[in-house]
C-alpha cells in the first residue's frame, strides 16, 4: 500500500493473511490508501500435498486420509479467500498469481513481486538458494510413520535438525513424488473440481494461452514411484 500524495510504500506479506477474519482487519484501509493485494496460488493439490506435511504427517495421519479430508472440507477455499479480500477492499487492486516456475517473472515469486509493480530487479539482489527446502519423499515416509517424535504439529527441531544434517539431494523438492502417493481417486476427484476453480482465477488473473496448460501440467503432473 502507498500513500495517495507521496512516495511511502508500506509491504505487508504472511502466509495467514488468506486466514477467515483476516481481511477484516484492514476494512476501510482502501479508503485513505492505494491498496494491492496479491494472491499466490499454488495449484490445489499441490496445496494439499505440502499442507500435510506440517499438519498431517506430524499427527500420524496417512497421506490418502488427509487428500480426502481437504477434499471434503473443500480445502484450500481459493475462491473464498479472494471474494473476502475483494468484499472487504472494494477500491483496492485485486492480482492474482500462480505459484508455478513457468508463469513467475524470473521463476520465483519475489522476483515476480517486483516486476508486478514495475521494480527493477537490477536495484535487488535476490536469493537463489531455497529457503525452506522440502526434505525427500523417502524421509518424509519414515517421519509420517513415527508421529511420537514430534511433540505436536508446531515441533519443527527434528525436521530443522534433519534439514542441516542431510545432504542436498535429501532436501528437494518432492510434491510430484507425493502426488503419486494420494489414492488414484483422490486425484481424479482433484482434477474434475480443477476446471472450476481454474476458471474463476483465470478471471482474475488474466488470461493467457499459456496458462491452463501449465496450471494443469502443475497440477496433474507425477513421476512413478512406489512405496511397499
Amino acid at each position: 500500500m502507498s500513500k495517495r500524495k507521496g512516495d511511502h510504500v508500506a509491504i505487508l506479506s504472511a502466509e495467514n493473511l488468506a486466514n477467515p477474519g483476516m481481511a477484516e482487519l484492514f476494512m476501510n484501509l482502501d479508503s485513505g490508501f492505494d491498496v494491492d493485494v496479491v494472491f499466490y496460488l499454488r495449484p490445489q493439490l499441490q496445496w494439499v500435498l505440502s499442507a500435510w506435511k506440517p499438519w498431517g504427517l506430524k499427527t500420524g495421519v496417512p497421506l490418502s486420509d488427509f487428500v480426502s479430508q481437504c477434499i471434503d472440507a473443500r480445502t484450500p477455499t481459493f475462491r473464498r479467500d479472494i471474494e473476502s479480500w475483494k468484499a472487504t477492499l472494494p477500491a483496492a487492486n485485486m492480482h492474482v498469481r500462480f505459484f508455478i516456475p513457468e508463469l513467475l517473472a524470473g521463476g520465483n515469486p519475489a522476483q515476480d513481486f517486483f516486476n508486478l509493480f514495475g521494480l527493477s530487479e537490477k536495484e535487488f539482489k535476490f536469493e537463489g538458494e531455497a529457503r525452506n527446502p522440502s526434505l525427500d519423499v523417502s524421509v518424509l515416509h519414515v517421519l509420517s510413520k513415527n508421529p511420537h517424535l514430534f511433540s505436536d504439529v508446531h515441533d519443527n527441531r527434528l525436521t530443522l535438525a534433519l534439514t542441516r544434517a542431510l545432504s542436498k539431494k535429501f532436501r528437494s523438492t518432492n510434491i510430484q513424488m507425493l502426488f503419486c502417493r494420494a489414492r488414484s481417486q483422490d486425484r481424479r476427484t482433484f482434477l474434475r473440481r480443477k476446471p472450476v476453480a481454474l476458471e474463476y482465477v483465470l478471471q482474475r488473473r488474466g488470461r493467457g494461452s499459456d496458462l491452463p496448460h501449465a496450471f494443469h501440467a502443475a497440477q496433474s503432473g507425477c513421476q512413478i514411484f512406489r512405496y511397499d
